[in-house]
Protein backbone atom coordinates (compact mmCIF):
# COMPACT_ATOMS: atom_id res chain seq x y z
CA UNK A 1 0.00 0.00 0.00
CA UNK A 2 1.40 3.73 -0.68
CA UNK A 3 0.11 6.23 1.49
CA UNK A 4 0.32 9.99 1.07
CA UNK A 5 0.49 12.49 4.08
CA UNK A 6 -0.80 15.97 3.12
CA UNK A 7 -0.27 18.72 5.93
CA UNK A 8 -0.45 22.16 6.99
CA UNK A 9 1.06 23.84 9.76
CA UNK A 10 1.88 26.96 11.54
CA UNK A 11 3.21 26.16 14.57
CA UNK A 12 4.68 22.76 13.81
CA UNK A 13 1.82 20.61 15.59
CA UNK A 14 0.77 19.00 12.64
CA UNK A 15 4.06 19.17 11.03
CA UNK A 16 5.22 16.73 14.07
CA UNK A 17 2.01 14.57 13.44
CA UNK A 18 2.14 13.89 10.03
CA UNK A 19 6.08 13.02 10.52
CA UNK A 20 5.66 10.85 13.02
CA UNK A 21 2.84 9.08 11.07
CA UNK A 22 5.24 8.71 7.98
CA UNK A 23 7.65 7.17 10.06
CA UNK A 24 4.95 4.97 11.59
CA UNK A 25 3.84 3.20 7.87
CA UNK A 26 7.76 3.15 7.03
CA UNK A 27 8.28 0.68 10.27
CA UNK A 28 5.15 -1.21 9.30
CA UNK A 29 6.91 -1.67 5.24
CA UNK A 30 4.54 0.65 3.44
CA UNK A 31 5.43 3.35 1.19
CA UNK A 32 4.67 6.90 2.61
CA UNK A 33 5.30 10.33 0.91
CA UNK A 34 5.07 13.28 2.83
CA UNK A 35 3.37 16.80 0.97
CA UNK A 36 3.58 20.28 3.21
CA UNK A 37 0.85 22.94 1.70
CA UNK A 38 1.83 25.96 2.19
CA UNK A 39 -0.25 29.31 1.91
CA UNK A 40 1.63 32.05 -0.17
CA UNK A 41 -0.23 34.70 1.91
CA UNK A 42 1.14 35.69 5.21
CA UNK A 43 0.16 34.35 8.59
CA UNK A 44 -2.25 36.98 9.62
CA UNK A 45 -4.15 36.77 5.68
CA UNK A 46 -4.47 33.43 5.88
CA UNK A 47 -6.35 33.71 9.57
CA UNK A 48 -8.81 36.21 7.95
CA UNK A 49 -9.33 33.89 4.96
CA UNK A 50 -9.79 30.64 7.25
CA UNK A 51 -12.29 33.20 9.28
CA UNK A 52 -14.16 34.18 6.18
CA UNK A 53 -13.88 30.78 4.57
CA UNK A 54 -12.07 32.26 1.70
CA UNK A 55 -9.16 29.78 -0.01
CA UNK A 56 -5.93 30.69 -0.23
CA UNK A 57 -3.25 30.83 -2.96
CA UNK A 58 -1.28 28.00 -1.74
CA UNK A 59 0.96 28.26 -5.12
CA UNK A 60 1.00 24.96 -7.07
CA UNK A 61 -1.88 23.07 -8.83
CA UNK A 62 -3.93 19.94 -8.38
CA UNK A 63 -1.88 17.12 -6.38
CA UNK A 64 -1.18 13.53 -8.90
CA UNK A 65 -3.35 10.92 -6.25
CA UNK A 66 -2.83 7.97 -9.10
CA UNK A 67 0.14 6.30 -6.95
CA UNK A 68 -1.16 6.29 -3.93
CA UNK A 69 -4.15 4.01 -2.51
CA UNK A 70 -4.91 6.04 1.03
CA UNK A 71 -4.66 9.57 1.21
CA UNK A 72 -4.11 11.35 4.73
CA UNK A 73 -4.91 15.18 5.72
CA UNK A 74 -3.90 17.04 8.76
CA UNK A 75 -4.34 20.97 9.45
CA UNK A 76 -4.40 23.27 12.57
CA UNK A 77 -7.88 24.10 13.63
CA UNK A 78 -8.60 27.73 13.09
CA UNK A 79 -11.94 29.26 14.74
CA UNK A 80 -13.70 25.93 14.46
CA UNK A 81 -12.63 25.19 10.70
CA UNK A 82 -9.61 23.55 9.25
CA UNK A 83 -7.07 25.75 7.54
CA UNK A 84 -7.88 27.72 4.49
CA UNK A 85 -4.78 26.39 2.49
CA UNK A 86 -6.05 22.39 3.62
CA UNK A 87 -9.80 23.73 2.43
CA UNK A 88 -7.71 24.72 -0.86
CA UNK A 89 -5.75 21.53 -1.30
CA UNK A 90 -9.29 19.43 -1.17
CA UNK A 91 -11.01 22.25 -3.64
CA UNK A 92 -8.15 21.31 -6.23
CA UNK A 93 -8.20 17.70 -6.57
CA UNK A 94 -9.69 15.97 -8.99
CA UNK A 95 -12.03 13.27 -9.02
CA UNK A 96 -11.13 10.78 -5.95
CA UNK A 97 -13.56 7.78 -7.10
CA UNK A 98 -11.46 5.18 -5.49
CA UNK A 99 -9.11 7.02 -2.68
CA UNK A 100 -9.46 6.82 0.85
CA UNK A 101 -9.23 9.08 2.95
CA UNK A 102 -7.63 9.76 6.64
CA UNK A 103 -8.59 12.75 8.33
CA UNK A 104 -6.59 14.63 11.54
CA UNK A 105 -6.37 17.80 13.04
CA UNK A 106 -4.33 19.56 15.85
CA UNK A 107 -6.54 21.93 18.08
CA UNK A 108 -6.06 24.02 21.62
CA UNK A 109 -9.32 21.26 23.05
CA UNK A 110 -8.59 18.53 20.99
CA UNK A 111 -12.33 18.23 20.32
CA UNK A 112 -13.43 19.41 16.44
CA UNK A 113 -15.94 18.95 13.75
CA UNK A 114 -14.15 20.92 11.83
CA UNK A 115 -13.56 18.01 9.30
CA UNK A 116 -17.23 17.82 8.60
CA UNK A 117 -16.05 20.24 6.49
CA UNK A 118 -13.60 18.41 4.34
CA UNK A 119 -15.37 15.24 4.37
CA UNK A 120 -18.34 16.51 2.59
CA UNK A 121 -15.84 17.82 -0.19
CA UNK A 122 -14.12 14.48 -0.25
CA UNK A 123 -17.23 12.65 -0.37
CA UNK A 124 -18.85 15.44 -3.13
CA UNK A 125 -15.10 14.19 -5.65
CA UNK A 126 -16.25 10.49 -4.73
CA UNK A 127 -13.93 9.73 -2.05
CA UNK A 128 -14.37 7.56 0.93
CA UNK A 129 -13.76 8.52 4.17
CA UNK A 130 -11.77 5.68 6.12
CA UNK A 131 -11.50 8.19 9.46
CA UNK A 132 -11.18 11.08 11.55
CA UNK A 133 -9.14 11.98 14.65
CA UNK A 134 -8.62 15.32 16.89
CA UNK A 135 -5.83 15.91 18.35
CA UNK A 136 -4.79 18.19 21.55
CA UNK A 137 -1.91 20.29 20.78
CA UNK A 138 -0.61 20.78 24.57
CA UNK A 139 -0.90 16.39 24.25
CA UNK A 140 1.65 16.00 21.67
CA UNK A 141 4.50 17.64 22.90
CA UNK A 142 4.38 14.58 25.72
CA UNK A 143 3.19 11.70 24.18
CA UNK A 144 3.22 12.12 20.71
CA UNK A 145 4.42 8.42 19.51
CA UNK A 146 1.89 7.29 21.14
CA UNK A 147 -0.93 9.08 20.40
CA UNK A 148 -0.69 8.40 17.05
CA UNK A 149 -0.22 4.40 17.01
CA UNK A 150 -3.49 4.94 19.22
CA UNK A 151 -5.26 6.82 15.87
CA UNK A 152 -3.93 4.28 13.69
CA UNK A 153 -5.05 1.70 15.88
CA UNK A 154 -8.49 2.96 15.96
CA UNK A 155 -8.69 3.42 12.32
CA UNK A 156 -7.68 0.31 11.83
CA UNK A 157 -5.24 1.36 9.20
CA UNK A 158 -2.81 -2.00 9.17
CA UNK A 159 -5.74 -4.63 8.53
CA UNK A 160 -6.52 -2.97 5.05
CA UNK A 161 -5.17 -5.05 2.06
Amino acid sequence: MKVLIVYYTMTGNTGRLAKEIKKIFNFHVWQAGIRRIKSKAGFLKTCINTLLSKPSDIGYGRCNLDEYDIVFLGTPVWAGKPNSAMITFVDNLPDCTGKKFVFFTTSILGRDKSVKILEKKILKKNGSILGTYSFKSKDLKVELQELVQSFLDNIKIFEIE
